[in-house]
């Protein structure tokens, strides 16, 4: 389903973005290939491509501050099952978003 394609996606880009910070000790300002894959660097390529909603939409990114700048963040999606166990309702990035994954400091 599309659904668990999204939530997949989100999980690819968490993953990333905690081996980005892992290494970096921040978060990227975003979830761009430019700021997670580094050509000249192959080895410091976090995310090839960076996965799209298979409405060929962009998922939410959000770059927060909780224990300072570029250290958290929220990333969000529109699911399609209302009757989802997992959906919520967040407002971010000019929107309202249904499923959300977060950063270990932070909730979605």
């Amino acid at each position: 389903s599309r659904d668990a394609r999204r939530k997949a996606d989100l999980s690819t880009i968490q993953k990333a973005l905690e081996s980005y910070y892992n290494d970096s000790g921040g978060y990227p300002d975003s979830t761009g290939v430019d700021d997670l894959c580094d050509p000249l660097e192959p080895k410091n390529c976090y995310l090839k491509t960076t996965p799209k909603d298979p409405n060929n939409t962009d998922y939410c990114y959000v770059l927060g501050s909780t224990d300072g700048a570029g250290q958290s963040f929220q990333l969000y999606a529109k699911l399609e099952r209302t009757d989802d166990p997992s959906i919520g309702s967040y407002s971010a990035c000019g929107g309202t978003w249904t499923y959300g994954v977060a950063s270990t400091n932070a909730t979605p």
